[in-house]
């Protein structure tokens, strides 16, 4: 198929498609104007890279399309190459707005419904959302700012990374599930995996319903680390400061050491290997019936 870039711009006009790089601007006397671009070519693999607004990328039942909330001064590049889908916001504002501007910008993706191959989004500062779609494999990247998951599968990875902000997952499936925060609440709740490794620096970790069907492993340095009806084959829960509270669905022959705090926890002789230890805090384990 023939390879399409589109270059346009929008004043609250209707929608013009032109065979070249889309580079799509709303910059009406407001700054506030609807960027509207839809694409046509077919593709397979999506990549994102956004400086200074929050994303979003929701089902569509009426094609794919972008819609920008930008502002003065801000474009949308869009092309598809090599069945690979590639959109960037260029900001062409001088370095104190972007700073001191005014509220964040906003891009959706629309998304036809199907199952699309390798996703990855590169943010610096803006929340991430993606709702009720599936890929073959998701790699989001943000400084700062909040990830939420929602409905998303992603068949053979699923790899979140924040420095600043909180990771939300809820009703994802995928076979390898890593999430890392540097500071920021890492919450799952519904969620199917194959192997599910967290990685929390400062902030709790808050799980519901989750089950691994491989390993289940949670390092934190400062944060709680509470969990409810989940379960694994093996776990590995570490943590410096904080309590270690929840329960399993299953039998576990738990090895669990706290250097300053209490241990409450099940002595079994039978069921899965699950090792918890933290230095400062408590250790309580139950076990439920599924």
């Amino acid at each position: 198929m023939k390879n399409r870039h589109l270059f346009l711009n929008l004043f609250l006009a209707p929608v013009v498609f032109l065979p070249v790089l889309a580079l799509c601007s709303c910059g009406g006397a407001g700054g506030s104007n609807e960027a509207n671009l839809e694409i046509f070519d077919s593709f397979s693999n999506v990549s994102i890279v956004v400086d200074t607004a929050n994303l979003t990328i929701l089902p569509s039942e009426a094609g794919c399309r972008v819609v920008g909330h930008l502002g003065k001064d801000v474009q949308i590049g869009a092309s598809v190459l090599n069945g690979k889908l590639d959109l960037q916001l260029f900001d062409n504002r001088p370095w104190y707005k972007k700073i001191f501007g005014s509220a964040k910008k906003q891009l959706t993706l629309y998304l036809p419904d199907g199952e699309y191959g390798a996703l990855d989004i590169e943010t610096d500062t803006g929340n991430v959302e993606i709702c009720d779609t599936a890929f073959d494999s998701v790699n989001i990247d943000v400084d700062t700012g909040n990830v939420r998951l929602d409905g998303l599968c992603a068949a053979t990875s699923l790899e979140v990374e924040t420095e600043t902000g909180d990771i939300t997952l809820s009703s994802c499936e995928s076979n390898r599930l890593s999430l890392s925060s540097d500071t920021g609440r890492v919450n799952l709740s519904s969620v199917d995996c194959g192997n599910l490794n967290i990685d929390s620096d400062t902030g709790n970790v808050i799980m519901s319903d989750v089950i691994a069907d491989g390993k289940l492993e949670i390092s934190g340095n400062t944060g709680k680390v509470s969990f409810e009806r989940c379960d694994a084959s093996e776990v590995y829960i570490t943590t410096d400061t904080g309590d270690v509270v929840g329960s399993f669905l299953s039998d576990k022959i738990i090895f669990a050491t706290a250097g300053t705090g209490r241990v409450d926890v099940p002595k079994l002789t039978s069921g899965g290997r699950c090792e918890i230890s933290t230095d400062t805090g408590n250790i309580r384990i139950s076990i439920v019936a599924p």
